[in-house]
């Protein structure tokens, strides 16, 4: 992004199961299509996955593909999010994406408990505390990390105010990118330029390929942090199979062409593992 190019981040949730090898292979196509890393969420959801440390550990050591982690203040302690962020950095990956976190009760393991010693953004502020080579307690790590970080920003939000103050915090704690929930409308692509454009710094707009009509009902009812416009379910409704998944395919098209005369780079979402629909958006954003 420094340099002017466009740049596509991939997320690709690490698998439930260990049955690794249509993971890694999605992977390699996808970066093969024009993705320039792979993300990798932290049990988004709060619903079990393999551990992204160590997938994204194999992408970059067996792959040789850039993993970009996310990294959830839910499951572990103070100790354990240093811990895990110092092992982090001794494997050589950089790129990280502090989140608050899905409370546990709403997951597949709803008897877990939610650890939340800190938040995402006091998060920020202890990795820019490793940055500078020192960990919570005030203590010389050695070797400062050289974390590249970055968060969240929800365009959808009915208050976006409250979401483009949380921003400015976050920013001021050490985000150096942000990547947004997906957006399915390109009006609110032009209203969230006019919105950060004041931040200067570099926006990824998320984007997610609807498949079908179901899939969009479920997905603006029942995920937290997605919301998508009337229009959209109209267009939607009823698609199923292939159909469904063209007219999906053409509204993300839209919002990337609307993104890219804004913003420097797309952060597209891979959904269900439907890893071709994903590789199919990124050969579109390089032909662009």
């Amino acid at each position: 992004m420094a340099r002017g190019q466009v740049v596509v981040i991939t997320e690709l949730d690490p698998p439930k199961t260990l049955d690794l090898d249509k993971y890694f292979k999605a992977a390699r196509t996808l970066v093969d299509a024009g993705s320039d890393a792979i993300t990798l969420a932290d049990n988004s959801l709060a619903i079990l996955r393999v551990s992204n440390l160590a997938t994204g550990a194999i992408l970059k050591q067996q792959h040789n593909i850039m993993p970009l982690l996310h990294i959830s203040c839910r499951d572990k302690n103070l100790i354990g999010l240093q811990s895990e962020l110092m092992g982090i950095a001794a494997l050589g990956i950089r790129h990280i994406l502090p989140l608050t976190g899905d409370p546990a009760k709403f997951g597949d393991h709803p008897g877990a408990s939610s650890v939340y010693d800190v938040n995402s953004i006091q998060l920020m502020e202890i990795i820019s505390g490793l940055n500078k080579g020192y960990n919570f307690a005030g203590k010389n790590i050695k070797y400062p990390t050289d974390f590249v970080v970055g968060c969240t920003f929800n365009p959808n939000a009915r208050n976006l105010d409250a979401q483009i103050s949380r921003l400015e915090r976050k920013i001021e704690a050490g985000a150096g990118y942000v990547m947004t929930q997906p957006v399915f409308d390109r009006t609110l692509v032009k209203q969230m330029h006019d919105r950060t454009k004041h931040l200067n710094v570099p926006i990824l707009t998320g984007v997610w390929p609807l498949l079908n009509g179901r899939q969009a009902e479920f997905l603006h009812h029942e995920v937290p942090g997605i919301l998508i416009p009337d229009a959209v379910r109209s267009r939607m409704n009823g698609q199923e199979g292939v159909a469904g998944r063209t007219i999906g395919v053409e509204i993300a098209k839209d919002v990337v062409r609307a993104a890219l005369d804004y913003f420097p780079g797309i952060y597209l979402i891979t959904p269900f593992l439907a890893y071709d629909t994903t590789a199919e958006l990124a050969q579109f954003v390089r032909n662009l």
